[in-house]
């Protein structure tokens, strides 16, 4: 099989072939020439169109456009991929993101980007730290002794691992996770307002979810009108927003000096406010707050990580579902290193 010509969907290519004995094993060889691929009996070049299409469309349309199965579609590209995809780079590793997804029924796996490049350097099941351990034995002293700094989530056990591993090297606890604890934390009270309120005014706070999660900068008039009036309406709610707000000054100091004091200063507001959420939130914050003031330092974040997440969606949808996770990384690693 060849790759369509004209309005013709499918196209053979005849050619003489020559078959060799082997004078040690007496096994015959058969020799195709090197456009040809060696077992499945189509180019490949017709594979490495397959292949290309699949990356920008879904399986079963280009399983129309070349005649062919989903299955096939996924063999072929599967097969390229397998022998034209780069070999993963670990020299001159500076800086990683690690984070976990969740895939379906096949449960979680273990992310490692390059955070300078955004390219996949390891896609492990599981969210154990065994799953990140095995990363680390793939690279030699003088590859680990490169990585400066690592950005992971504040909770999971991908901790121990880099702390083993790396000892060396700075933790960045992500921002995108420590936003969400807050935002956690905010939504609680909310909740626990609604339990208390009676008639409108639990009405009001119900539905304040999103005014309440949303940066004030980005609420209309309308919206900032809501704010104030909710504010004004419950006075837990209104320190715990005070509280989410200016938190975002950590992330706006220059220097981890500033950062620290910045930190410490709203870890004294939090424990003296009195509630439990932002509380109990305060003292697992002091506990990393070395790992959370790193952010000045590096300003590592979780974005090429995110996006990575959503690339991995955007798979799970094209391909109608992914059974192999050996080919589902093949493919997120093409998928990285093409957007290099």
């Amino acid at each position: 099989m060849d790759l369509p010509w004209g309005s013709t969907n499918v196209v053979f290519i005849t050619y003489p072939r020559v078959q060799d004995r082997c004078r040690n094993c007496e096994a015959f060889v058969t020799t195709r020439p090197k456009e040809i691929h060696p077992t499945k009996h189509v180019t490949w070049r017709l594979m490495k169109a397959v292949s290309t299409w699949v990356d920008a469309a879904p399986i079963s349309a280009v399983g129309d456009m070349f005649s062919i199965s989903e299955s096939t579609a996924r063999r072929y590209d599967k097969e390229y991929l397998t022998s034209y995809c780069p070999e993963t780079q670990f020299n001159d590793l500076r800086a990683l993101l690690i984070d976990e997804k969740h895939l379906g029924k096949h449960g979680y796996v273990t992310i490692v980007l390059n955070a300078d490049t955004g390219e996949l350097l390891h896609f492990e099941k599981g969210k154990k730290k065994e799953s990140l351990d095995c990363f680390f034995f793939k690279l030699s002293d003088a590859q680990k002794a490169s990585i400066e700094v690592i950005g992971i989530d504040r909770a999971g056990a991908y901790q121990s691992s880099v702390e083993e591993h790396l000892p060396h090297s700075e933790i960045v606890y992500d921002r995108f996770h420590i936003v969400k604890n807050l935002n956690d934390a905010i939504d609680k009270v909310r909740r626990e307002a609604v339990n208390k309120a009676q008639n409108e005014d639990k009405k009001i706070i119900k539905g304040s979810r999103y005014i309440l999660l949303a940066n004030a900068s980005n609420l209309d008039e309308k919206g900032r009108e809501k704010l104030e009036r909710l504010v004004n309406l419950n006075e837990e709610i209104s320190i715990a927003y005070q509280l989410k707000e200016q938190f975002q000054c950590v992330y706006q100091r220059p220097t981890k000096m500033w950062a620290r004091d910045e930190l410490d200063a709203w870890c004294d507001l939090a424990q003296s406010s009195g509630i439990k959420a932002f509380q109990r939130l305060a003292r697992g914050f002091q506990r990393g707050a070395e790992r959370i003031v790193n952010y000045a330092k590096h300003k590592l974040t979780s974005g090429r990580i995110e996006g990575f997440n959503s690339l991995i969606s955007k798979l799970f949808t094209k391909a109608r579902g992914v059974k192999d996770l050996e080919y589902m990384e093949l493919r997120l690693r093409y998928a990285s290193i093409m957007r290099i």
